[in-house]
């Protein structure tokens, strides 16, 4: 199953915007094209004329895309990380910043130097692809994709549930992947916040185990840890969960 988000720039001036020099380039290989056709070349000469103006138009498109990438990310602040994730013990464990709250940080910025992207997402059985395509208006693009298993699905979780999960976390890596966008802890109090370590590839399993044998409920854990997905859980909170689920386990 496939689907594709577009999202487009708008126009804005920039003052004097280098990739002028480009148009100019492009015009002078319209140009020479012309007289070409005036001068009734042979089709060979022709097809070799216009082989060579699209190589040409490639090339400047990417000096162009590259010029932009290059002041986009040098203007491109930290992103803040607005979404608090906090353990059991009610105690802040780390911060992340949603995709709609990047989106709109980098908007304008985005707009400005004329790139526009669209994401495209692919679901399989056991694991969610997004695909980030970064697109400038001379015509250039590269793309980045990010892929992420699918959680383990109970009773009652539905099939859109599991998926979203996913799609969220790729989307979102994807994203910041295809733009070079970094991001950091937002520090209101002038402290600096303890990093704390995130699940292990080895709790993730296991936890998609139990998770699976005693039926539990995923949607309920994920709410409660106050995240969208598995992989955004701490290793203390993972430890903590596989804990109470052995229990229950070794009960039934």
């Amino acid at each position: 199953m496939d689907s594709v988000e577009v999202v487009s720039n708008e126009s804005v001036q920039h003052g004097e915007y280098p990739l002028a020099v480009n148009r100019e380039k492009s015009l002078s290989i319209q140009s020479l094209i012309s007289q070409a056709i005036s001068n009734q070349l042979p089709v060979e000469t022709m097809e070799r004329l216009l082989a060579m103006a699209e190589k040409l138009e490639a090339k400047y498109a990417k000096e162009a895309f590259d010029s932009a990438m290059a002041m986009f990310q040098a203007e491109c602040p930290t992103i803040v990380k607005t979404k608090a994730i906090y353990t059991n013990a009610g105690v802040l464990a780390y911060k992340y910043a949603p995709i709609e709250s990047i989106v709109a940080q980098v908007k304008s910025l985005l707009s400005t130097h004329k790139f526009s992207y669209a994401i495209q997402t692919e679901t399989e059985e056991a694991r969610v692809t997004a695909t980030c395509i970064a697109k400038h208006e001379q015509g250039h693009s590269e793309s980045s994709s990010f892929t992420v298993p699918l959680g383990t699905k109970t009773a009652l979780m539905s099939n859109t549930q599991q998926v979203a999960a996913a799609l969220t976390f790729a989307k979102r890596y994807a994203f910041c992947n295809a733009f070079g966008i970094l991001t950091g802890d937002e520090d209101t109090d002038s402290k600096v916040v303890e990093s704390i370590a995130l699940i292990t590839p080895e709790q993730i399993e296991r936890l998609r185990e139990l998770l699976a044998q005693t039926d539990y409920d995923e949607p309920y854990m994920l709410k409660a840890c106050n995240i969208q997905a598995i992989e955004e859980m701490t290793a203390a909170q993972a430890a903590s969960i596989i804990a109470k689920l052995e229990i229950r386990l070794n009960r039934s």
